[in-house]
């Protein structure tokens, strides 16, 4: 395809994507990889509702329980650092606690 298609099809595509502030699918060959153009209304838009739900309760327990799981696995990560020597502690940064540690940062 010639620059010039190129660019003609991706004009239509934004068209498509701004005129009734749809969301265009763009299938990357024969992967199951999907890109997704959207508007700059419909960014907006959902933009104001992550705003709205980053100022519920909920929003924030879920910034709560992500921030201790992410500590825990610092902490893991500090942990098995220590424990081997320094040139395996490079592969101990993938360290994953303990199932039931996780559970019962998720469900607190």
């Amino acid at each position: 395809m010639s620059l010039p298609d190129a660019q003609m099809n991706l004009a239509e595509l934004c068209r498509q994507a701004t005129s009734r502030n749809r969301r265009v699918e763009i299938h990357c060959g024969e992967t199951d990889e999907v890109a997704v153009l959207i508007s700059r209304d419909e960014l907006a838009t959902l933009e104001q509702a992550l705003a709205i739900f980053a100022g519920t309760d909920q929003a924030v327990k879920l910034h709560q329980k992500v921030s201790a799981l992410c500590e825990l696995l610092a902490e893991d990560d500090r942990q098995a650092s220590r424990q081997l020597p320094h040139c395996i502690a490079i592969e101990a940064e993938t360290t994953i606690p303990q199932a039931s540690t996780l559970h019962g940062v998720l469900r607190g």
